[in-house]
């Protein structure tokens, strides 16, 4: 596991798979949706407390209904 913002087809030199990004608040995830919802690849965030939240772990299922942490539920964009 590479813990860095550096894109993986940068490290790797290959195509990498289709993925896409939603914000919540100022966390922005990176993952491809399922039928479960959508799956969490990685976070990109700049307070560490996002990344030791286990709402936000890598290979989980984000449902944008969800509430975590008290939150009221994402918004996602349009």
């Amino acid at each position: 596991m590479l813990y860095t913002i550096i894109n993986e087809a940068d490290i790797f030199h290959e195509e990498p798979h289709p993925r896409s990004y939603r914000c919540y608040g100022r966390l922005i995830l990176e993952g491809t949706r399922s039928e479960k919802g959508f799956q969490i690849q990685r976070i990109i965030s700049t307070n560490p407390a996002d990344y030791l939240n286990k709402a936000w772990t890598s290979g989980g299922v984000y449902q944008p209904n969800t509430n975590f942490s008290g939150d009221s539920a994402a918004k996602w964009p349009v």
